[in-house]
């Protein structure tokens, strides 16, 4: 759809260079960090923006939802990793202490 060109599209133009210049381009530590850090989080975009055009093809019944289960544990890691570099900014400290591995839910 028209609506679905309009999001992915701009996300894709993003993601594209930036895979190119993190596997082909000379880049010093910090530079790598802040390039892994736009293509983690265009990636995060696209999926949010595949996850409206999935809930907008549920509610008008062209697609049926999957119910699956999740390890609790890794995702909020992988969120927490997402931060991290904000946390540091505002000199802000946080951990995730827990006593067990995994969680599903």
């Amino acid at each position: 759809t028209n609506i679905s060109h309009e999001l992915r599209t701009p996300l894709t133009l993003i993601a594209g260079p930036v895979e190119q210049v993190l596997q082909h381009g000379k880049l010093n530590d910090e530079e790598r960090e802040q390039l892994v850090l736009v293509e983690r989080n265009t990636n995060r975009m696209l999926r949010l923006v595949n996850q409206v055009l999935d809930f907008r093809k549920i509610q008008n019944k062209q697609m049926k939802m999957r119910v699956q289960q999740i390890d609790l544990i890794p995702f909020i890691r992988h969120i927490m990793e997402s931060f991290n570099s904000l946390a540091d900014e505002h000199q802000i400290d946080f951990s995730l202490d827990t006593k067990v591995s995994s969680l599903m839910i």
